[in-house]
């Protein structure tokens, strides 16, 4: 009877401590600034697709240093040729931008470029990933570039470079009042059916927090926790234009 009960109470601790790690083993506590930067392509990075070859559909890097992401120690990552960017196997870490773009081909046979280089002195060094001219579908008319840094500290940035998706050619027709004929113009518009996930997920969706994605106006948009009962993933109504970075802190407990 005694060893029957000593098994019951191990079961209870043990079924407690799975609980509480199952509630804050990802604790999406982070807090979001947005700014503006100026834009400068890496110079000393490792090609990933090396020889303008096409994209795999992953890569795994070395940070470099161990981070603190989400309550856990990670010293490489998974680079995912989706727009996500992976930390353990499971996929229960992990942060996404641009999930829509991936490799593209321009007319001359190149492919996007996807690189990486890690810069910086021992406690605040940096991984900088680079998606050059990305496309969607495959598609290289209309391209977008970005970085994702992963500061040393845990901090993670989303910095917006140069691309042709968030502006669209419309047609505008104006009537001369006099002679009664019409001129058509074209001018650039934003482009309002181009919108943007980005933010910090877990890929599995096995707790009860999801994520926390980028919400709203890409200018000062609100960070919004995802649970079960949220209807609707969250997103930037617009691209990003070129400069703007997205900065993902830890907040301390």
């Amino acid at each position: 009877m005694r060893l029957e009960r000593r098994l019951y109470y191990t079961f209870l601790v043990l079924l407690m401590l799975f609980a509480k790690h199952k509630l804050t083993g990802q604790n999406f506590n982070y807090s979001v600034t947005s700014d503006s930067v100026a834009w400068n392509e890496l110079n000393a990075q490792t090609l990933l697709n090396a020889t303008d070859t096409a994209w795999r559909f992953a890569y795994r890097i070395p940070l470099g240093f161990s981070v603190n992401f989400l309550g856990r120690q990670f010293d490489s990552v998974t680079v995912e040729t989706n727009g996500y960017v992976v930390f353990d196997h499971e996929r229960n870490y992990a942060m996404m931008i641009f999930n829509q773009l991936g490799d593209a081909v321009d007319t001359a046979g190149h492919h996007s470029v996807i690189s990486y280089e890690t810069q910086g002195a021992a406690g605040t060094r940096i991984t900088k990933i680079q998606y050059l001219n990305c496309g969607e579908n495959g598609d290289n008319t209309r391209t977008q570039s970005w970085q994702v840094w992963i500061h040393e500290n845990g901090t993670v940035e989303f910095r917006i470079g140069p691309g042709t998706l968030r502006q669209v050619n419309n047609a505008i027709t104006v009537s001369d009042s006099v002679t009664g004929l019409d001129s058509t113009y074209m001018v650039l518009a934003d482009d309002t059916s181009k919108s943007c996930h980005a933010g910090l997920i877990n890929m599995n969706m096995d707790t009860e927090q999801r994520a926390q994605l980028l919400s709203g106006s890409p200018e000062n948009p609100q960070l919004i926790t995802v649970t079960e009962n949220t209807a609707e993933l969250p997103f930037l109504l617009l691209i990003p234009r070129r400069g703007y970075r997205y900065s993902f802190t830890p907040n301390s407990n």
